[in-house]
């Protein structure tokens, strides 16, 4: 019995595949058995997923900006379908003509809640361990940052920089935005986190609180935080702080974790999702090598999207964990072309 489906899917190393017609050869070798079939089947598709999970694509970051601004987002070939889309964060209204660096203001913009029950959340865990117990306003003292473009004629991008020296638990700036729980941005489709693993630039989950804070997702002034940027080597964390005045209450801090130079682009850690294969990778948990080719798609993809957009900061890339994996993802993709090759040179009887 023939089968005349022309369409034959399989599982193979976790990637659901498709044959493909580009794959297809004009000469078929006679007494080809249907696992051999399969296998040159399943390399194809491995390839052709690979290759659409690396090549590059628009990204965009989150924001409720106005889309009105006369500064479009950086663009790139769009290749693969559902591509990543991040709205961008609209800068053109800050810099002014002849500007090189916007200072930013000591006092931040006031913290928003979704709705009542995060503001109630908060208020129930303020005696919490992780919480740190400041007796008045007056002894919070942040340090002033500014905004200036990254010093790279590739990247036209931002971040946020020192003005003058740090110490290591300085505190430098508060971190206030929109603030949720944390579920509702990883259950909404639109921002790819399932894809990414990680929240984007500008959105921040609390590191014991099941909420995120959006820099960008207030309306009032523009918050220069909503430029810092995540990076494989941080120098600054997010910290509660309580201030136990005549009106406690909580605010959330960026802190130094280490000395920081006058002029150094302050750097936060990414926050990757423990059930994302990225995380295992990062951790140095698992090689890339050892994953499966489906993982190894998914890194791969949520490294090139990230890089794209200039979201990683370091500077030292031999010790970026995202570049490692992207090299280390366009090598699996050569090898499994290279296969493919000898196994279509070896179908075609060469």
């Amino acid at each position: 019995m023939t089968n005349s489906s022309p369409v034959k899917e399989r599982i193979s190393n976790g990637i659901h595949h498709h044959s493909s017609d580009k794959f297809k050869v004009a000469k078929k070798r006679r007494g080809s058995s249907v696992s051999e079939n399969a296998n040159r089947s399943g390399i194809a598709a491995a390839v052709a997923l690979a290759k659409a999970a690396t090549v590059p694509f628009p990204l965009k970051r989150n924001s409720v900006s106005s889309s009105s601004s006369t500064s479009p987002p950086t663009e790139y070939t769009k290749t693969i379908a559902n591509p990543i889309t991040l709205s961008p964060i609209v800068i053109s209204e800050l810099i002014k003509p002849g500007e090189k660096t916007i200072k930013a203001p000591i006092k931040a913009p006031p913290n928003e809640f979704e709705d009542k029950y995060v503001k109630l959340f908060i208020d129930s865990h303020h005696d919490d361990d992780s919480v740190i117990t400041i007796p008045e306003e007056s002894k919070l003292k942040f340090l002033p940052i500014v905004l200036k473009p990254l010093a790279s004629k590739d990247i036209q991008d931002f971040g946020v920089f020192t003005s003058i020296p740090c110490s290591k638990k300085d505190y430098i700036q508060e971190y206030s935005g929109m603030i949720s729980f944390s579920k509702q941005y990883v259950n909404n489709a639109e921002n790819k986190y399932d894809i990414l693993g990680t929240p984007t630039r500008n959105i921040l989950f609390h590191p014991h609180w099941p909420l995120y804070i959006n820099t960008s997702g207030t309306k009032g002034a523009h918050n220069v935080l909503e430029h810092l940027r995540c990076s494989c080597n941080p120098n600054v964390e997010l910290v509660t702080v309580r201030i136990m005045d005549n009106k406690p209450r909580i605010k959330f801090v960026i802190r130094a974790i280490r000395d920081i130079a006058e002029g150094e682009e302050l750097q936060i850690a990414w926050q990757w999702d423990i059930n994302h294969p990225m995380w295992h990778v990062v951790q140095e948990l698992q090689e890339f090598d050892s994953l499966n080719n489906k993982d190894k798609c998914r890194v791969s993809r949520a490294a090139e999207a990230l890089l794209q957009s200039n979201q990683c900061a370091c500077t030292d890339f031999k010790k970026c964990k995202l570049r490692k994996v992207q090299q280390d993802s366009r090598n699996f993709i050569n090898n499994l072309s290279a296969l493919m090759k000898k196994e279509l040179k070896n179908e075609m009887g060469g």
